[in-house]
């Protein structure tokens, strides 16, 4: 009963729960990944930045204090997160610093090449269709844009038995093909740990072409 009901609130947080006490749980257990995701987004000042799957804001705060002269967005499937973010950041907001979407990976609502810097941290487990996501990705980041992807490894997140409620794990090998069959080329990746799993780190930039057509 109650692996069923974290589960599907990881999967699609709501509620009172979803709102107030699974975004500070994910900040705490994610911390690692996240500073390790930041670490190799090498952030500058001026950076324009996407944050897919924004959670509880842990990225979105540190991207703040680094980026002060370019825009950050981000984007979350949970209405619960974007509302909680939204009160918690609204200063940001009012300044036009940071804009927060309500939407998925698959559909991003933004133009091409609108950014430079983009991350993920342990959300592509939610994500339909993860060449789709990719392409998405691959379209709105500019050339020689980078790409952080961050996630727990297959073999920790499996013996958690949360796939039936709809979290998927992902082997190193289909990530890299995903990430391939999207148009990325330069791909690497590395594993680090915490206290509570393995995770990947995969880091991969957009080449100054599309497809085989040079980018104008």
């Amino acid at each position: 009963m109650i692996k069923s009901f974290l589960a599907k609130q990881m999967v699609h947080p709501h509620g009172l729960f979803g709102r107030f006490l699974l975004g500070p749980l994910w900040n705490r257990h994610n911390a690692v990944l996240n500073d390790s995701t930041l670490k190799s987004l090498r952030l500058e000042s001026q950076d324009s930045v996407l944050d897919i799957g924004f959670g509880g804001g842990y990225m979105l705060a540190k991207m703040l204090a680094i980026v002060t002269q370019g825009p950050i967005a981000g984007i979350d499937t949970s209405s619960a997160m974007v509302k909680g973010a939204q009160k918690r950041f609204h200063k940001a907001i009012l300044q036009g610093r940071l804009e927060l979407v309500l939407g998925c990976v698959e559909k991003l609502p933004y133009d091409d090449g609108t950014f430079n810097k983009i991350s993920s941290v342990n959300s592509i487990f939610y994500w339909k269709d993860l060449v789709q996501g990719f392409e998405q990705v691959y379209r709105v980041l500019r050339p020689k844009g980078l790409f952080v992807l961050t996630f727990t490894v297959d073999e920790d997140l499996d013996k958690r038995g949360f796939a039936p409620y709809g979290m998927r794990s992902f082997s190193e090998a289909e990530i890299t093909s995903a990430l391939s069959a999207a148009g990325f080329k330069k791909i690497e990746r590395c594993t680090e740990q915490d206290q509570h799993r393995s995770f990947l780190i995969f880091t991969t930039e957009k080449l100054n072409f599309q497809r085989g057509r040079l980018s104008p």
